[in-house]
């Protein structure tokens, strides 16, 4: 009997996984296969570079007696963050530009391929409203009353982080 110890089902951050297995009885060669790829040597454990997306790991063995056992586990990769583009403020009617008791949009458009955005939120302190957590859409949006902002242009840094827990951050 086959056993995978790591990687573990589920979700993983990083594309740099040990691959360890064990057996119910001595082995005389091990291999793994990616995705149902040509299988590949190798000694548990062993650090594998696998790609983005969704995994099946296959690990096979063959026992001292020529007997063939394998087990599976299915994962999915994705250590790369999401992309974050702030996008135009949007102000109060037709004006092009706020006073400090109107209330401004902030928005951002957050992706991720692979694992989905988690969390998004502004920086936006130097209007007096702290840090803001965006809701949901196309793009992500929140409201700031402009109560004690500073006058003059600001940037602001949005952050986002995928499911995986990869962070991104944009101005």
């Amino acid at each position: 009997v086959i056993t995978i110890t790591s990687p573990s089902p589920g979700l993983h951050n990083s594309n740099s996984l040990n691959i360890a297995a064990s057996a119910s009885e001595p082995v005389t060669n091990w291999q793994y296969s990616i995705n149902g790829n040509p299988p590949v040597s190798f000694t548990p454990p062993q650090l594998v570079s696998f790609p983005q997306g969704a995994i099946t790991l296959t690990v096979s063995a063959t026992d001292v007696l020529g007997l063939p056992g394998s087990s599976r586990v299915q994962f999915t990769v994705d250590s790369v963050a999401p992309v974050v583009t702030p996008q135009t403020t949007l102000y109060p009617g037709s004006q092009t530009a706020a006073k400090n008791t109107d209330t401004v949009t902030l928005q951002a458009t957050v992706t991720d391929a692979t694992s989905g955005v988690a969390s998004v939120t502004v920086d936006a302190s130097a209007l007096g409203c702290g840090i803001l957590t965006m809701t949901s859409g196309s793009p992500y949006q929140v409201q700031c009353p402009l109560f004690g902002a500073r006058d003059g242009t600001h940037s602001l840094t949005v952050t986002a982080t995928d499911v995986a827990g990869n962070p991104a951050t944009a101005s």
